[in-house]
């Protein structure tokens, strides 16, 4: 069914323009019998409950959205020894490992190359953005990606460098490097900075007329594992109720209108979760 819908939409003119978002959806269990529920959370309800958690890509546009593909995420007690035979009585295929849900968004997003769906860039909620691993994949894979990350991710407003500090002791170069030369920030710090520069952008029409929120940006540095530097684009959301802040890959020429827009098209899957529960029943599945 899911190769069908995407051979559709490889045709489709309407998803020509389209992101791809990613993000998990969680369905409340009264037992732990049904494939990977436990305790775990439950973005729906906002607790921790037992549950089971699917990991989902929806292809977006203004006007369409879609689920495209999704995974069961498993837990990791399902995969110890004393698990085997649940795991055999529902029908968990033998070769399934333990994966985390970015590990499982990013084998969505190469299938989603390798079928060929057309899509602008990659949308994820903090639980994914935050994921260095998998922004570096999309980096790799030079992919487009806005990755919400927490208020206190740190960022460098100018490049650090690496040195490698002499050991109290004996006095020479110690085998762990460090960065310095700049200051790091916490990106809820940034956003008190004077110097940025905020817009407002309406960004949709919804039922009470626009919907329009401030924006503002700026290049940071950020450092990953193996202490690489990477410079990024830091976009910052500015509602009424709560400030949201976005990593993006995106080149330095993109207007911050674009930015906006695009970064904004998220909320879709929510509409799209909430259709396969409503109109397909899938909230309502019970079998094992």
């Amino acid at each position: 069914m899911i190769e069908a819908i995407q051979n559709e939409i490889k045709v489709h003119l309407a998803f020509q323009e389209a992101v791809l978002v990613l993000d998990e959806s969680a369905d409340a269990k009264a037992g732990e019998y049904s494939a990977g529920a436990g305790r775990q959370h439950n973005g729906r309800l906002g607790t921790i409950d037992v549950s089971q958690v699917g990991v989902f890509l929806s292809l977006v546009t203004p006007q369409v959205n879609t689920w495209i593909d999704g995974e069961l995420f498993i837990p990791a007690h399902w995969f110890e020894e004393r698990a085997a035979e649940k795991r055999q009585a529902v029908g968990i295929p033998s070769e399934r490992v333990f994966q985390t849900k970015p590990e499982l968004g990013w084998q969505m997003i190469q299938r989603a190359l390798v079928w060929n769906i057309p899509f602008q860039a990659v949308l994820m909620d903090s639980l994914y953005g935050r994921n260095e691993a998998l922004r570096q994949r999309l980096q790799q894979a030079q992919i487009e990606y806005y990755g919400d990350v927490p208020a206190n991710t740190q960022v460098y407003l100018q490049q650090p460098y690496l040195v490698f500090p002499l050991t109290p002791k004996r006095g020479i170069p110690s085998k762990n490097p460090v960065f310095a030369g700049a200051r790091p920030y916490e990106v809820q710090a940034v956003a008190q900075h004077a110097t940025l520069a905020w817009e407002t952008i309406r960004l949709r029409p919804y039922e009470r007329g626009f919907l329009e929120a401030q924006f503002a940006r700026c290049r940071v540095w950020l450092a990953y594992p193996d202490h690489q530097l990477r410079q990024e684009w830091l976009l910052i959301r500015k509602d009424p109720v709560q400030i949201t802040y976005v990593l993006s890959n995106v080149p330095e020429t993109i207007s911050l209108n674009q930015m906006a827009w695009r970064k904004s098209q998220r909320y879709l899957i929510e509409r799209s979760n909430q259709d396969a529960k409503d109109e397909l029943g899938w909230d309502e599945f019970q079998a094992r």
